[in-house]
């Protein structure tokens, strides 16, 4: 039987990288909720359009969105996941595009 190229596979390797990826889906999954969850944490009579309600899920959203970053690069560190890109990159804000659409109209 002819070995891979960086040696055998050993099958607690194996057993590490599939709970490693599980673990990943897990904090996934956890971010999406924790960003759907915080639209309807705040219980309130008023109907949803009213400015107060969208003024507190405003609030609620962008705390969210300025946590993720966080999260997404402690759990790329403790899953030791290296890339060569920045964790804006990964969220997918790409600055020179971004500054080439902006201003190159």
């Amino acid at each position: 039987m002819l070995e891979p190229e960086h040696g055998p596979v050993i099958q607690e390797d194996v057993e590490h990288t599939h709970m490693k990826c599980r673990m990943c889906v897990l904090s996934c999954l956890l971010l999406a909720c924790l960003y759907v969850g915080s639209l309807y944490i705040w219980r309130s009579s008023l109907p949803r359009d009213h400015p107060s309600v969208i003024k507190r899920r405003s609030a609620s959203v962008l705390l969210v969105s300025a946590l993720s970053p966080a999260v997404v690069k402690a759990w790329m560190h403790w899953a030791d996941v290296r890339v060569n890109a920045s964790v804006w990159e990964l969220m997918g804000v790409v600055w020179r595009v971004l500054f080439l659409q902006s201003f190159c109209r």
